[in-house]
């Protein structure tokens, strides 16, 4: 799960957050988040398969799992809520994902970015497509603005 973190880690500065989050049942990890500033996440930045709306630089969830044996669960759905809440966190005006656009039953090898549904049920909107398929599904890029604090 989410194993691409690693080389990241390793190259990243101390005072970077972490690429992601975990959630934990009776303390066993269930599954796990990619979320990092896009310009940060290099299978991000150097494509044009995820196109960059706006020329912001947003938060990207790019990895949503949950472990085999846990899902159907909401686990999925509560990691995407603890991303946009990291993201928050650490100062993430825009959240943005790349999640599956499909109803149909997909390989749950190729649901790792998340689904359409998952997303607008915690307040996306679609802005734009993605380049290409992931197992013959297509998929979107969706946002979340953050709300602003008053100055």
């Amino acid at each position: 799960m989410c194993l691409r973190w690693e080389p990241w880690r390793r190259r990243s500065r101390p005072h970077r957050p972490a690429p992601g989050i975990l959630a934990y049942l009776a303390g066993e990890v269930v599954g796990c988040a990619g979320v990092a500033p896009r310009s940060q996440v290099a299978a991000l930045r150097d494509t044009e398969t995820y196109p960059l709306v706006d020329g912001v630089d947003p938060w990207s969830i790019f990895c949503l799992r949950t472990k085999g044996r846990r899902r159907r669960r909401g686990i999925g759905q509560q990691l995407l809520l603890g991303a946009i809440a990291f993201a928050r966190e650490h100062g993430a005006e825009v959240v943005e994902g790349y999640p599956l656009d499909t109803g149909d039953k997909v390989d749950a090898v190729f649901t790792y970015p998340g689904l359409r549904s998952m997303f607008e049920k915690a307040g996306f909107v679609e802005v734009a497509p993605v380049r290409g398929t992931l197992g013959g599904a297509p998929r979107v890029v969706m946002r979340l603005a953050a709300p602003r604090t008053p100055r």
